[in-house]
């Protein structure tokens, strides 16, 4: 049913997400809402198999370099191969018209190392200081933050912004097991940097907190992946009253996806596997690591795993990603 609530359509709702942040988990909840039309990833293809991929410019290993080779010939990625960020902003708005027209509003997910700039990321990834921490904007004298997106301003504008974070410590060895089979990545490899760090998330809510101050844009809401798998209720009821949606739209449950029905891309299959074998929220046994978290405890874990080389490169990286979540966990929606 259509919800009765004062926020007007469009609502135009955007997940700002990293991978392996239980954003296909976050966006299965509300995909049979009968108010929304969900929208996966328009700009992943511009990023990373387009001609402006930003892979181009990093560098990797040997290995890694030849998958790029072979997605760029194989049929399979010819669609996206010709994606271009221009093309995908088009798609975005022709997504957003589209549900319009049908009174519904959009519900679109994108990973931020497929938005952010280019140069913006390469810069920061090649600074000496990049595990420093900015400091959160005080004065007048601070500059003006621009926005670090492929997102034109009057776009952005009329979104509704959503970030979603989870704890480094399940995001970055989650993001190692899939990159490194899929990818061929190395632990060393630029791209992996790009794929896990929180810094985009940060730099985005500071852009979009100062242009909700200066400019009256939509407060962002920032959502803790813990609480979407743990207080899923909670957390989605709390949403449904921010944004204006009928709860009972939303679903915990859902029909467990037979192998045939599965997409028929690869790639696809490969990021999404547990989630297309599911049947609802699975939430494990034991303690949720968030509630206990032990650098040594996870590090051996990982040791154990990938071996001690990469198990402490993995705790490095997650020691440098904290302060940023912490910062942006600061923000969360409380259920």
């Amino acid at each position: 049913m259509a919800s009765n609530n004062p926020i007007p359509n469009p609502r135009r709702i955007f997940i700002f997400d990293n991978p392996r942040t239980c954003s296909h988990l976050f966006s299965k909840l509300f995909a049979n809402h009968s108010e929304l039309q969900l929208l996966y990833h328009p700009f992943l293809p511009a990023a990373l198999y387009g001609p402006e991929r930003y892979q181009q410019k990093t560098k990797h290993c040997a290995a890694a370099d030849e998958v790029q080779r072979e997605w760029g010939t194989s049929e399979e990625f010819r669609e996206w191969n010709v994606v271009t960020y221009e093309s995908a902003n088009r798609k975005l708005v022709e997504e957003i018209e589209a549900a319009e027209r049908q009174n519904k509003s959009i519900f679109c997910s994108e990973h931020l190392n497929a938005l952010m700039k280019h140069d913006r990321m390469l810069t920061h990834l090649r600074s000496p200081t990049r595990n420093s921490h900015p400091t959160t904007p005080s004065s007048a004298s601070e500059p003006i933050p621009e926005n670090p997106t492929y997102l034109p301003d009057p776009l952005l504008t009329t979104l509704t912004p959503i970030l979603l974070i989870r704890h480094p410590a399940l995001t970055i060895p989650s993001s190692w097991r899939t990159e490194s089979r899929i990818k061929n990545l190395s632990i060393d490899d630029e791209d992996f940097y790009l794929l896990t760090t929180n810094r985009w998330s940060r730099e985005l809510l500071t852009y979009l907190l100062h242009r909700c101050t200066a400019s009256g844009w939509r407060k962002p809401l920032v959502i803790d992946a813990y609480d979407v798998v743990h207080r899923t209720g909670a957390v989605t009821g709390r949403l449904c009253g921010e944004l204006g949606l009928d709860p009972a739209g939303v679903q915990e449950r859902w029909r467990q996806l037979p192998r045939e029905e599965w997409p028929g891309h690869s790639v696809v299959v490969a990021y999404t596997r547990d989630l297309l074998g599911s049947g609802g929220v699975e939430r494990g046994v034991g303690k949720p690591l968030e509630e206990d978290f032990d650098i040594e405890v996870e590090t051996e874990k990982w040791k154990g795993e990938f071996g001690n080389e990469v198990g402490m490169k993995l705790r490095k990286c997650v020691e440098a990603e904290m302060a940023d979540y912490e910062y942006l966990r600061s923000f969360k929606m409380e259920v």
